[in-house]
């Protein structure tokens, strides 16, 4: 992880960068684990910084991806070593991460226990999807992701779950992606994210509070996000009615004049306690998204009382039930989310039941939870010889 320690100059320039909002979302991360500072392992100081810096820098993404894949591999070797030091049973590395430390593992020290942490759909899978879009003529939307998948990168990837032993998965999408591409289901642990039910509740909330239905976007503004389809369904709606406002959350990506409409409210990038804000005042969550793993911002949206709009591989599936929080959709349908926004606005009295229907439906969903089933899941693989249980 991009912890720098003691490192006075690498605290600095990690301050700095720490204001983007991706860098914020990941330290809240690390502070809602409950991780302490001296459980934490420096590793490629330099190289995570300039990652950083590339990441801001490179907007056509040529030198960026080439640089991640170099330095995650760097990083992925050092993990191996420090894990066979240390006599570790088992070692658990995120997706696009993990293959060069898997590989010194099965060289090295093959007893050790290889665990892939799915935070999304397998690269091959993500490969199919913007082939999709391409043939329906969104290539050009995809460019920059077309980058990070390529085919090479694709088949680079791929090398992980070949060398994985067992898969967490934070979605039943995940989940069925890995079992389209032959992997056992015995091998696969699926355990949803979780929530910080302290921030994020429905509380006093209050719906349509000036008279609008304030439907809410929140992620980047990117065609793999589902925004041109989220934009065409509301462009619709907009000729038809005007008792709603679109909000939308999130880096703009360079479609600042895409998204400029009378009816978008787009806040940017946002704290945390903003964010919080956000969602008081939203009526509705719409999340069109073309892959994710399981959607935080989506989980925290119906813990603070929004009904949904969103795709199956949102990870919307693992709580809706029977619609009574929102509405699942399919994935490139700008035509669904037109039909239930409109739903919507047209049943607004459904609204706040609906709202505390989702969050009733996340409410076990908690970091706590979270660990503690990933603790237990690890506890069932291992015996107590450290060997794979049969």
């Amino acid at each position: 992880m991009l912890y720098y320690g003691k490192n006075a100059y690498a605290n600095r320039v990690y301050c700095a960068l720490s204001k983007n909002g991706s860098v914020l979302r990941f330290i809240n991360r690390c502070k809602d684990s409950g991780l302490d500072a001296s459980d934490v392992i420096t590793h490629t100081i330099l190289g995570g910084l300039i990652l950083e810096l590339l990441a801001r820098l490179d907007k056509t993404g040529r030198i960026y991806y080439s640089y991640y894949v170099w330095i995650t591999g760097i990083f992925a070797k050092k993990v191996a070593r420090n894990a066979i030091k240390e006599n570790a049973r088992l070692v658990i590395m995120y997706d696009y991460t993990a293959k060069k430390c898997f590989e010194y593992l099965k060289k090295r020290q093959p007893s050790i226990v290889k665990v892939l942490d799915m935070s999304s759909l397998p690269s091959i899978t993500i490969d199919q999807i913007i082939s999709k879009e391409e043939k329906a003529g969104y290539g050009a939307l995809f460019t920059l992701k077309r980058r990070r998948y390529s085919k090479r990168r694709c088949a680079y990837y791929s090398n992980e779950i070949e060398l994985a032993d067992y898969f967490l998965t934070p979605s039943r999408s995940v989940t069925d992606a890995l079992l389209l591409l032959g992997v056992d289901k015995e091998r696969i642990i699926q355990v949803p994210f979780g929530v910080d039910f302290q921030s994020f509740t429905n509380k006093d909330k209050v719906y349509c509070h000036n008279g609008k239905v304030h439907f809410l976007f929140v992620g980047r503004m990117e065609a793999a996000k589902g925004i041109c389809y989220l934009i065409d369904a509301f462009d619709r709606l907009a000729k038809k009615r005007t008792d709603f406002i679109l909000d939308l959350v999130g880096a703009a990506c360079g479609n600042e004049e895409y998204i400029k409409k009378e009816y978008v409210n787009y806040h940017g990038v946002v704290a945390k306690q903003e964010m919080i804000k956000i969602y008081k005042n939203a009526d509705v969550f719409v999340f069109p998204s073309l892959w994710e793993g399981c959607s935080l911002s989506l989980m925290e949206a119906m813990a603070s009382g929004l009904p949904v709009i969103a795709t199956g591989r949102s990870g919307v599936k693992e709580f809706l039930h029977d619609n009574d929080g929102g509405f699942c959709i399919e994935e490139s349908n700008s035509e669904q989310i037109y039909y239930y926004a409109n739903w919507y606005l047209d049943h607004a009295e459904q609204i706040p039941m609906m709202g505390k229907n989702a969050a009733d439906s996340i409410q076990k969903y908690s970091w706590e939870n979270y660990f503690k089933t990933v603790s237990l899941s690890v506890k069932e693989i291992l015996n107590e010889k450290g060997e794979i249980r049969k």
